[in-house]
């Protein structure tokens, strides 16, 4: 038997945004994202590939079993203070 993948992820939000103050604390969950898989495939998330710069890498990470987007270094207002994935 062969698993055939017909079915893309579907994602809970065409869209998840958030504020953050400044200091936000290292380890903190920013947001969370959610899909499924009409196939029951197990599902990774990741960065998406537009946001793979070293800098987003520096400062997050996303928990591939969960979808939470995590901070790696605390967050300074004049770098950034607002994520949104599309």
């Amino acid at each position: 038997m062969i698993n055939v993948n017909d079915n893309s992820p579907q994602f809970s939000a065409s869209s998840y945004e958030g504020n953050f103050p400044e200091s936000t604390p290292v380890g903190t969950t920013l947001l969370k994202v959610k899909a499924t898989d009409a196939d029951d495939n197990k599902l990774i998330y990741s960065l998406p590939s537009c946001c793979n710069s070293a800098t987003t890498m520096e400062l997050f990470e996303v928990n591939p079993e969960t979808g939470c987007y995590l901070t790696l270094l605390i967050l300074e207002f004049d770098s950034l203070f607002r994520i949104a994935i599309f």
